[in-house]
């Protein structure tokens, strides 16, 4: 989208929330990534992380988006027959839209795909009429504010958190 040209190879296919599940093995290595950043940079939230399942993620997302729109988009690599990487969007017009959650697999990093996904994101996100895009970034996951912020996004905030 924005006129730059989409990965070779990778089709990219567009789901609603009632697709969903279909981001879980991908997901397992977004949890497996977090809980590996958790250890090296967020001890405080290892614990969170080891504990957490696609399953309440899931339930988290479709209750966050209740009255809003959510759009799920999977890379997927016809060779391997199996997606590749995935973004998840939500948003409503004339509010507040967000990248929920992205990821690329490892082995596909660096080809345009995690770009494309975002892309994808950003112009639905346009579309639907949201004022403001957001996404939140993992506490000690810094190599991926770069990335973030050569497609438009700035920090606004630093949340720091207290356990009781």
């Amino acid at each position: 989208m924005r006129g730059v040209p989409e990965p070779d190879g990778v089709v990219f296919t567009v789901h609603g929330r009632d697709e969903l599940d279909l981001i879980e093995p991908l997901w397992q290595g977004l949890a497996a990534h977090h809980r590996e950043q958790a250890r090296e940079n967020a001890p405080a939230f290892l614990e969170e992380m080891e504990a957490r399942t696609f399953a309440s993620r899931r339930d988290e997302l479709l209750a966050k988006n209740r009255d809003r729109a959510l759009r799920v988009e999977l890379a997927v690599d016809p060779a391997r027959g199996a997606p590749v990487g995935y973004c998840v969007a939500s948003g409503s017009p004339g509010g507040h839209g967000e990248v929920e959650s992205i990821y690329v697999d490892r082995a596909y990093r660096n080809r345009g795909i995690g770009r494309a996904l975002l892309e994808h994101a950003s112009a639905w996100m346009d579309a639907l009429g949201v004022t403001e895009q957001a996404l939140l970034v993992f506490a000690g996951n810094d190599r991926a504010l770069p990335f973030y912020e050569r497609h438009g996004f700035s920090p606004r905030f630093v949340v720091l958190v207290r356990r009781a």
